[in-house]
């Protein structure tokens, strides 16, 4: 298949002319065609099926409606946030992590790996944007992430790590679409706290200039670089908010990352680096070494609140509302709600476990989707697998050393590791706009959206592929 430069297909001409047609088919066309406003009345409710049920019943409860048994994975623990014991150093955070942990610990432990492993390695990526046009973006590379901390020393970061120190150092390689080959994104990631809010510094060099850029500090609440997610998205901090348990839940296969019905097969690569075709019907949330399924195969989740705390940073958003498997306390559904409260963003996650002698530090995500509903965009990062890096280290004290300008980079140099397998250029094959549940928590989720919005979910859940006017 052709591309462009940028690394977009020449089949979007293709794509747009049968995704108008199903429009038309669907009453979805602009009004200019009709001479008249298309017929309304769709709700909420019209948007996707329920999601299963267990014995009859939701999968969903709010604290209310918890039994004992629910409890005991719990702690309600309603102490004022003055009166409890904290961290003598740093105290925003709690004295101890111990089960059963309360709203905040569970989001302490949202800090460890969620985005990318938090153990030093190496491994292809990739990723793809997609407008509210159909026009499909990607790229290719390599992340290096060298990491001062292990995954299972998270009291070592909470407890011991100081404010505005670098604990992390991350360096993206681009191979594709021509117009980045050879460019070289670096971030040093630091320890945010109370008088501390910047997240990373970044750097750029650019190959066909031979010029490197430094693009000063990036923020916790700052868009990632042309992706629908900021760094807070990727990163969490949990002292920038305020938490409270809404209740539990059960998530399904097709709760996350869901894939149309144009697309039925997928290349992954396993944890050696072989490339294996795999029915997309059959990835599951949290990878076949999950051992905390239901018998159905449903995921047990917290459903948790999170209000930002403007004392620490300035959000551009009001709160977040997060699905946590109860298990290994991976985060595989965030709500983003603006500072009207009203619903912007969604970001979903499929997982594997890679690296079994870490238990549950050793997960990390396969497929991360983020839909920016204001704009109607899609952004989607593949990471195929991670291994220990064997190309050489940062030197922290001269990050800027390691972009060795010259004139020739050799591809032996630039990728010791394959290409991601999983990046296709075909918009007719990207993910499906996540769900939206409506049914689940609705004193809490107040969800407002625009009727064009409402009747493009509803023709793609009806079509089971992507739906563009």
């Amino acid at each position: 298949m052709k591309e462009n430069a940028c690394g977009q297909s020449i089949t979007r001409r293709k794509f747009i002319k049968k995704s108008f047609g199903t429009a038309i088919a669907c009453g979805l066309a602009p009004s200019i065609i009709f001479k008249a406003k298309p017929a309304s009345g769709l709700s909420l409710s019209d948007m996707e099926e329920p999601s299963p049920e267990i014995d009859g019943n939701a999968t969903w409860k709010d604290v209310s409606q918890l039994s004992k048994k629910d409890l005991e994975a719990f702690n309600m623990d309603l102490t004022p946030w003055e009166k409890t014991p904290r961290h003598s150093k740093y105290t925003y955070v709690t004295a101890k992590l111990e089960p059963p942990y309360t709203a905040a610990e569970i989001a302490y432990m949202l800090t460890v790996g969620q985005y990318f492993p938090w153990w030093t390695h190496e491994g292809p990526m990739g990723g793809m944007m997609i407008n509210n046009r159909g026009g499909l973006n990607y790229y290719t590379g390599q992340r290096e992430v060298w990491s001062a901390l292990s995954p299972d020393t998270l009291e070592d970061y909470l407890y011991h790590w100081p404010e505005n120190k670098i604990y992390m150092w991350i360096l993206d390689r681009y191979y594709t679409p021509a117009l980045y080959r050879y460019t070289k994104f670096l971030q040093n990631v630091y320890r945010c706290g109370k008088t501390h809010e910047k997240y990373s510094d970044k750097w750029h060099f650019y190959s066909n200039v031979q010029k490197i850029i430094t693009e000063g500090e990036a923020r916790y609440s700052d868009q990632y670089f042309e992706r629908d997610f900021t760094y807070g998205d990727t990163a969490m901090i949990p002292w920038y908010y305020t938490w409270k348990f809404l209740g539990a839940d059960v998530l399904y296969i097709n709760d996350t990352v869901r894939f149309p019905k144009t697309r039925n097969e997928i290349t992954i690569r396993n944890c050696d680096g072989q490339a294996i075709k795999k029915d997309t019907g059959s990835l599951t949330i949290m990878g076949e070494d999950y051992p905390a399924y239901t018998g159905n195969g449903g995921v047990h989740c917290y459903v948790l609140e999170a209000t930002a705390n403007s004392d620490f940073f300035a959000p551009g958003h009001s709160r977040l509302i997060l699905w946590v498997d109860m298990y290994s306390h991976r985060e595989l559904r965030r709500e983003r709600y603006d500072l009207n409260n009203n619903l912007m963003a969604i970001t979903e996650s499929k997982n594997r476990l890679e690296l079994k002698d870490k238990g549950k530090w050793g997960y990390s995500i396969l497929i991360y989707l983020a839909w920016d509903l204001k704009n109607d965009h899609m952004s989607v990062n593949h990471s195929d697998f991670h291994r220990f890096p064997r190309t050489f280290e940062i030197d922290p004290k001269k990050p800027e050393a390691y972009f060795r300008p010259n004139p020739v980079f050799l591809e032996s140099e630039m990728f010791p590791v394959p290409l991601s397998a999983m990046v296709f250029s075909d918009p007719e094959a990207f993910y499906l706009r996540p769900k939206l549940m409506p049914e689940k928590f609705p004193k809490d989720r107040k969800i407002n959206l625009p009727e064009k919005t409402l009747k493009l979910v509803h023709a793609q859940n009806k079509e089971k592929k992507l739906i563009f006017i």
